[in-house]
This record gives structure tokens, sequence and C-alpha cells, in this order.
């Protein structure tokens, strides 16, 4: 009996019910961003073969012709030079072009599906709003309620956006870890120790967003309360002259929603400075330790790549 109702919770649950109808269409979403990541490490690779190309055909340029009648062998070899970084050039925008049209595809699509979803739970919570029953409803508080419309909808729809990223991120990581292996050499594990500071870090401060954001929650659960009370009770407040004790109440509920809202945008404002500076902090590390191990025979197609 326990494992049939069990089993009963499991197919009446939100996951499993969102997994029969849109898991087919969210996983072939899937195509598009691991095409677009496809798409986005061929740039470095072309890029490093255009910047070399384009250091020997300098270099031929500057040689002087030693032996008569080797002019004719200079000018074959610069012009397989140049259609080769034409090429270069050509593949390289036409894998940029790419990468931007299928990671367009892919917010759009899941922008669609996101609008989709948060509809149909906002009509079944809608729908069941209408059947509670009068127990339900001294639990289920207006301010619960309208937060399960604005904020946990906008949860499971940003998640809906952003899950793919869960295996294409560490998927891109070990691609990329092997790229800059066959460039900078060891140089690529100081990138890699960055990243792993930088994960450390930005798990500190998701710690410190949860707190701040449960306590925003709470203070605005009370806020939406205090204001569905006074609305509930309208004609006895004002009959009563009660109009200025709830206003201080609720200016008091909103005064501390405030302050926990600010602490909770000056933590979100770390945490998307951190994730902006990232990249710029790794490629630092990545490349003053190239130089320094290289003992400054630093190459312009690595430091491009």
């Amino acid at each position: 009996t326990t494992t049939s109702e069990s089993n009963k919770k499991i197919k009446n649950g939100l996951l499993y019910s969102l997994l029969t109808i849109y898991g087919k269409e969210y996983t072939f979403m899937g195509i598009y961003i691991f095409g677009a990541s496809c798409f986005s490490f061929f740039g470095p690779i072309l890029l490093h073969r255009l910047v070399l190309l384009a250091t020997l055909s300098e270099a031929n340029n500057n040689k002087d012709l030693t032996v008569e009648g080797e002019g004719k062998g200079e000018e074959e070899r610069e012009g397989s030079y140049t259609i080769s970084i034409i090429i270069s050039i050509l593949l390289l925008f036409f894998t940029r072009i790419m990468a931007a049209i299928l990671n367009t595809r892919y917010s759009y699509i899941t922008g669609l599906l996101s609008v989709k979803v948060g509809a149909a739970i906002k009509g079944c919570i809608f729908h069941k709003i209408l059947i509670l029953s009068t127990k339900s409803k001294k639990y289920y508080t207006s301010g619960m309620l309208s937060n399960l419309y604005t904020t946990d909808v906008e949860r499971i729809t940003d998640m809906l956006v952003q899950g793919h990223r869960f295996w294409v991120l560490p998927l891109q990581i070990l691609i990329s870890m092997m790229l800059l292996y066959q460039v900078v050499n060891n140089a690529m594990w100081y990138g890699l120790i960055t990243i792993i500071l930088i994960m450390i870090l930005n798990q500190y401060v998701s710690k410190l967003y949860k707190i701040s954001n449960d306590k925003l929650q709470s203070s605005k659960d009370k806020r939406m309360s205090a204001v569905s009370a006074c609305f509930n009770s309208i004609l006895i407040i004002k009959f009563n002259n009660w109009e200025n004790n709830f206003l201080i109440k609720i200016f008091h509920l909103r005064k501390n929603e405030l302050i926990y809202l600010w602490d909770t945008l000056l933590i979100c404002a770390v945490n998307i400075c951190l994730l902006w500076l990232a990249p710029c902090l790794v490629s630092s590390a990545t490349i003053a330790s190239y130089g320094y191990n290289s003992n400054g025979n630093i190459k312009a197609a690595e430091i491009f790549t």
C-alpha cells in the first residue's frame, strides 16, 4: 500500500507531469545548444591557424632571396598562404554565424516552452485554489499563493531555460582543457585552478543569496497577508477608524521587506560581477603562467587562441 501510494504521488507530481508532456520536446532542444557549443570551439582552432599562417606569410615576405631562381617558388608559396588565410577567415566567419544562429534558436524555443509551462502551472494553481477546502485556505494565505504565481513559477521557467547547461558546461570545460593543453601545455592547470577558486567563492555567495532570498520571501508573505487582511476587513477598519494603525503596520512590514530586498540585490550584483570577471581572471592566469614558463618566448598564435 505504501509503495502504491508513493508511486501515485510521483505520477501526480509536477516534475513527472512536465516530463510526460514536454520531456521529448525539451530533450530535442539540447541539439541546438550542443551544435552551438561545437561551432564555438572551431573559432579558437581556426584563429590559431589564421594567426600562424599570417606569421609564416610575413616571415616568407621578409626572407631574402639568396638563391637565383627561387623567386617563383616563393611566389607560389605566398599564393598558397594567401588562399589558406582566406579559407580560414571564411570558415571562421561561418562557424561564428552558425554558433550565433543555434544559440539564438535555442533561446527562442526555450523561451516559448517556458511561457507554455508557466501558463500551464499557473492554470493548475488557479484550479487548485478554486477547490481548496476551508481548512486548507487557513494554511495557504494569500501571500503564499501570490508568491507561487510570481516567484516559484518564474524559478521553474528559468530552470527550463538553463537546464541543458548542466551537461553542456562540464563538456565545454573538458574540451576547453584539452584544447588549451595542446596550446599552452601545463599553463592550462593555472587557469583550471582559477576556475575552481571562482566556483568555490561563487558557492559561498550563492548560499548567502539563498539565505537572504528566503528572508525576503518570508517578509513578502507577511506583507501580502497584512494587505489582504486589510482589504478583506475594510468595512470594519473604516468603521473603527483603524486606517492609520493598519497603514503603519503595512509600511513597517514593507520597510523590512525592502531591507532584505536590498541585501538580495547586493549579493546578486556581487555574484554577477564575479561571473563576468571570471573569464578575464582565467585568461590572465593562463597567459601569465605561460609567459613565465616559456621564459618570454611567447608566440602570437598561442596568445590569441
